[in-house]
């Protein structure tokens, strides 16, 4: 199991300890959630630098971790929207995002990268994107070459 998000490698090995009543026999690894630097996904594609004014649009199951992300990176947040996770962004929530852009003098709108695909396209707005990666431990990475050879057999 890949524990990802907030993860240290004792929760990836507590999960799958936990898991282990259930049938599950692997072993468990953590992969940190890292953020990138955020970028415009329109006009120029440039970095959003440090202090740019941003307004915040997310639908995620955590957003207060996107939120305290992007105020780690010193942007400054103008105002935020917050839809339930998986949102669909019907015409009346574009709308609000329209409205909330307008109103706070942000420079762009800033989402994650789950919800650019949805965004990209539908609004006349200049929008951006925070990237994230998840980072596996480096004994996932050995224990995952470790399989792919076993699977490859003594005549690959």
């Amino acid at each position: 199991v890949l524990l990802t998000g907030e993860a240290s490698p004792e929760a990836g090995r507590a999960l799958a300890e936990a898991l282990r009543p259930y049938g599950f026999t692997g072993p468990g690894f953590a992969a940190p959630i890292r953020p990138g630097r955020p970028r415009r996904i329109t006009g120029d594609r440039a970095e959003l630098a440090p202090g740019t004014r941003v307004f915040l649009v997310s639908a995620v199951a955590r957003p207060d971790s996107f939120t305290a992300t992007v105020r780690a990176l010193g942007l400054e947040i103008t105002g935020e929207l917050r839809f339930p996770d998986h949102h669909e962004y019907p015409p009346a929530s574009l709308e609000r995002i329209t409205a909330g852009w307008t109103s706070g003098g942000a420079e762009a709108v800033l989402t994650t990268a789950k919800d650019r695909v949805k965004l990209l396209g539908r609004l006349d707005l200049p929008l951006a994107e925070l990237p994230i990666r998840a980072e596996p431990e480096p004994a996932f990475r050995e224990w995952l070459d470790a399989q792919v050879d076993a699977l490859r057999g003594p005549h690959a």
